[in-house]
């Protein structure tokens, strides 16, 4: 989508709220009462995968979404990048 200048600061003021109100966040499917469960939910209806709680690191999330190793190195494909420990 290409927008004006003046279109694109409307719809992005649009977004900015009047002085002395405030986010309310508490409500919705991200709410955090029943939130598990509307996600759950919300998963099941738009058939997507239900992830369990594993403790598994971020990347191995991502390989299992995706089905691809952001540890491989990009050049080669076949040398493994691991990250430093903060010291």
């Amino acid at each position: 989508m290409i927008l004006d200048v003046d279109e694109f600061i409307r719809r992005f003021i649009l977004h900015i709220l009047p002085p002395r109100f405030m986010k309310i966040r508490y409500f919705g499917l991200l709410g955090n009462r029943n939130k598990t469960k509307k996600l759950t939910l919300c998963k099941t209806l738009t058939n997507t995968k239900v992830l369990t709680k594993e403790n598994i690191s971020p990347l191995e999330i991502l390989k299992k979404v995706s089905g691809k190793d952001f540890n491989l190195c990009p050049v080669c494909g076949i040398g493994h990048l691991i990250r430093p420990s903060p010291a």
